[in-house]
């Protein structure tokens, strides 16, 4: 994928809150956007970046499963965001996450 920032763009990794209040702050507000019930409660993301984000998580499904685990794709999880989601009994409390590069994602809504 053509990167024409000076600076590459190498996914996300988004991790555990740092006390279990402030974990449970988190879940909660997710909670509250449906994300945990769409995504199985999750504590953590490994995000990559890819050109097709639905097409790369269909890909680590039929992956995953290759190897003898389970796996599905959530697409609906970030409804203002291009992200595909892939939950797996691969990973305990994680999830995969597939986006474009930042230059093609929608810019922010000012609030």
């Amino acid at each position: 994928m053509f990167n024409p920032l000076p600076f590459p763009d190498p996914g996300s990794r988004i991790f555990s809150a740092s006390s279990p209040e402030a974990k449970a702050a988190v879940v909660a507000l997710l909670a509250e956007h449906d994300v945990m019930e769409k995504l199985r409660t999750p504590s953590a993301s490994i995000g990559m970046v890819a050109t097709d984000p639905e097409r790369s998580a269909r890909d680590a499904v039929a992956f995953v499963e290759s190897r003898g685990f389970q796996a599905t794709v959530v697409m609906d999880a970030e409804p203002d965001l291009p992200i595909a989601f892939v939950v797996t009994d691969a990973m305990v409390g994680t999830v995969f996450n597939f986006r474009r590069h930042v230059i093609h994602l929608p810019r922010p809504q000012p609030a």
